[in-house]
This record gives C-alpha cells, sequence and structure tokens, in this order.
C-alpha cells in the first residue's frame, strides 16, 4: 500500500523540506522574507524529480541517490537562473542545504516504490510466435547481456508460425505458465493462431505484437519494422507546435551550466596533454547533423596528431591510436566537454542521435534502410542508442543503435531527453559507460 503513495510523499516532502530549511535559516541566520517562494522551491525539485523517472526508477539504491543528486543539480540549475533575475527571492543557503536534505528523502520514497513494486516487475515468461527470421533476431536479441532490457522478462520458448497450432501451443503455456505471448508479423495474420491466443489472453495472459514488445521491454524498433517505422514515425521537433523551442531552451540551459566544468577541466587537460598528448589540445571533425548538413564537432584530442585525420576504420574502446592520456579523458568523458560550444552554437543538441562522419554516413546509407532517417532531428552529445547499447565499433553494431535511434525519433520528448541525461549521468560515474 505505501508504494502507491510513494510519488505524493515524495511531493510533500520535498516542500516540507523546503520549509524546513526556511525555518533553519530563521534559527540560524536571521529572518528571511517570503514564504510562498520556498513552497515553490520544494514544488520545483519535486517535478524534476518525478519527470528523471523518481521515485518508481528501476536500479539499485546507488542509481538512485544519484538520479537525486541529478535532480537536486537540475533543480538547483533552474532556481540559479531565477536567481540572476530576482536575487533575493530565496537565500543561496536553501540550495546548498537542500542537496543534503532531497538526496535521503528521495531514496527513501524509492525504497517505498521499489518495495511495492517487486512482484509487479517480476520477469515476464514470454513465449514468441513468428517467422523463422524474426525468431532468429529475437533469440539474438535475449542473448545479448547488453543492453539493458527496459523490462524485465525470460524468452522461455519460440514457436515457428507454420508449426503452430492450439494443442501444442495450449501444453507449453500451461507447462512452461507463460505470462506473455509475442506475435511476429505473420503470426498477427494466422486465424487459428489467433484464436487459440485469445484463449489464454482470457484466462489473463498478456499478449503484444512483436514491435510493442521490442518498444516497451526492450526500448529499441526490430528490425523488420524498420522501414516502415521510419516513415510512420511524427517527429516532435516537427510535428509539435513549441516542443522545438523548449527543447533548444533547455540545450541552452544545460550547455552554460556546461561551462563551469569546462572551465575548471581545460587547465589540468591542458597539463595533461602538454606529457600525455603532445600536440593540439583541441580537434575538430566534420560530422553529419540535421537534415544532412555537415558541421563541425569540437573535443579534446585523445588520439595520436596523425591519427586525427585517419578515416579508414571504426574507432574501437582499445584503438591503439589513443594515448594513455587520451584514454583517461575518454573514460572521464572529459573529451566530450567542449561539445557544450556546439550546444550553445546550436549546431549539437544535448540529447539526440549521435553524429557520424560523412563518410561513415555514405556507407551506412547504402547498407541500413532509411538510416538518413536519423537525420530528421539534431544530433546530440549523448542519445538513447549511447545509453543502451555498448560503443559502436562497426557496420553491425550500427544497425543495432539504428534501432535505437529511430525509437528515440518516435518517442522523443522532454521526460525521455531527461530520462537519457539520467541514464547518462549514473553509467559514467558508476558503470564507466561510454
Amino acid at each position: 500500500m505505501l508504494h502507491r503513495l510513494a510519488r505524493p510523499l515524495l511531493v510533500l516532502g520535498s516542500v516540507a523540506i523546503a520549509l524546513g530549511l526556511r525555518e533553519y535559516h530563521v534559527a540560524q541566520r536571521g529572518p528571511v522574507e517570503g514564504f510562498w517562494q520556498f513552497v515553490a522551491f520544494g514544488l520545483l525539485t519535486a517535478l524534476v524529480a518525478i519527470a528523471v523517472g523518481l521515485p518508481y526508477a528501476q536500479g539499485t539504491w546507488v542509481a538512485a541517490a544519484a538520479t537525486a543528486a541529478l535532480t537536486c543539480a537540475l533543480a538547483d540549475g533552474i532556481t540559479s537562473i531565477w536567481l540572476v533575475f530576482f536575487p533575493n527571492s530565496l537565500p543561496r543557503f536553501v540550495l546548498v542545504a537542500s542537496v543534503v536534505a532531497f538526496i535521503p528523502w528521495y531514496v527513501v520514497c524509492w525504497w517505498l516504490a521499489d518495495r511495492g513494486h517487486q512482484r509487479s516487475r517480476k520477469a515476464m515468461r514470454v513465449l514468441a510466435i513468428a517467422d523463422v527470421d524474426e525468431l532468429a533476431t529475437l533469440r539474438a536479441d535475449a542473448e545479448r547481456g547488453f543492453p539493458t532490457d527496459e523490462l524485465a522478462y525470460s524468452l522461455i520458448g519460440t514457436i515457428e508460425v507454420d508449426r503452430a497450432d492450439a494443442a501444442e501451443l495450449d501444453r507449453f503455456v500451461l507447462d512452461e505458465e507463460v505470462t506473455l505471448i509475442v506475435l511476429g508479423s505473420s503470426a498477427q495474420l494466422a486465424d487459428e493462431v489467433l484464436a487459440a491466443v485469445e484463449q489464454h489472453h482470457r484466462h489473463g495472459v498478456r499478449v503484444r505484437t512483436m514491435e510493442q514488445f521490442y518498444e516497451q521491454w526492450l526500448g529499441k524498433l526490430p528490425l523488420s519494422n524498420l522501414a516502415r517505422s521510419a516513415l510512420l514515425t511524427d517527429v516532435s521537433t516537427i510535428h509539435a507546435q513549441g516542443f522545438a523551442s523548449t527543447k533548444r531552451m533547455v540545450d541552452v540551459v544545460f550547455a552554460t551550466l556546461g561551462l563551469l566544468p569546462l572551465a575548471l577541466a581545460t587547465p589540468f587537460v591542458f597539463i595533461g596533454n602538454l606529457f600525455g598528448n603532445r600536440g593540439p589540445l583541441l580537434y575538430n571533425q566534420p560530422r553529419v547533423g540535421l537534415n544532412g548538413q555537415v558541421f563541425k564537432i569540437h573535443k579534446f584530442r585523445t588520439m595520436l596528431p596523425a591519427a586525427e585525420g585517419e578515416v579508414s576504420k571504426w574507432t574501437a574502446e582499445d584503438d591503439p591510436r589513443i594515448t594513455r592520456f587520451g584514454a583517461v579523458l575518454r573514460r572521464t568523458h572529459l573529451d566530450e566537454l567542449p561539445q557544450m560550444l556546439d550546444v550553445l552554437r546550436g549546431t549539437l543538441s544535448l540529447v539526440g542521435p549521435r553524429p557520424e562522419q560523412p563518410h561513415y554516413v555514405e556507407q551506412l546509407e547504402k547498407a541500413l534502410p532509411y538510416y538518413a532517417s536519423r537525420h530528421v532531428v539534431k544530433p546530440g552529445i549523448t542519445g538513447w542508442a549511447q545509453v543502451k547499447f555498448r560503443y559502436s565499433a562497426s557496420e553491425l553494431d550500427a544497425r543495432e543503435k539504428l534501432q535505437h535511434d529511430l525509437y528515440y525519433i518516435r518517442h522523443q520528448s522532454l521526460v525521455l531527453d531527461l530520462k537519457i541525461i539520467k541514464r547518462t549521468i549514473t553509467q559514467v560515474l558508476f558503470a564507466g559507460g561510454r
């Protein structure tokens, strides 16, 4: 029962904490004007927490604490911008003290939600009915250790649609305690299969199409639907009125905040570059962006100077062209910080499909149908494919990432952007992800 109260408790607790900080300020530092601005600050922090996935975020308490820390950083950043225009509306002491108070409370709310939803999140026992190619792809995806699934499941069996009959289906569902049946495109057209599945649906077994299963449980679009999905997707930055300007505003806010770590990191990177890289501090490289336009992306250099112009092969995680200091920059993601300037210039977004070099784009557009659909949105520093999949080092990996990029294009929203930012920070801090 308490897990249902997790979100209301998060909101009420946020307001109570904000008002508690007001009283603490009065007791320790003297009277403070205003009351409702503290309520507004508490509500703002709660709304940001909900936007990034709390209190129902999946993962460990460490991930929940990281999400809570991200919440405080975002809320404090927004409030800091507000204080530039209204400097006396809220004591700056509150911004610092709120981090200490909000993070433990949000972890407690996450624990309540997680404890109550452990049963509902129990892994689905999946039976798939489809043609040979769809089943082969699904089995390959089920065997992957990475990316992490959006929802827990176990693929306990597959049946080719040509061999599916009611008796075999009934036996399998009952013997294996199937809780979810996934239907491929051909199975959706087989009347006998649908009639048999409908009987189990009446008794509580869930049913999803292959595309629905991929979207809800894997967070990507299946290979068989790439072309169709690319054509039948509304793009928020194009078709949703006002979304593009709102996303741009968020980009500018985050990029402006990102200038501080860029300024702090630059002297240390400069010194490290003198001894460990021996060459130019920065490098720029052409990438393909929105609507296929080529732009220059900027990073701290991580490769040998002579290797920067090489475009003949994919960059691997253990690429011999990467210097020792460059490897440190890549592991810590400090090499990405100059891209904040690209975000401010408007050639790059904070979240979006990762831009590729023109010669790779030309190669992939020939190999992958509708690969160019990635360019209907502005590319990003991080993206759904980056938090869902490993480092891209081959054409096969690019095909896998395309499925995630098209998922992002279809579901593009500010909430999803915040979710990606949160996952990116969590991976960088706790998983060493790239």
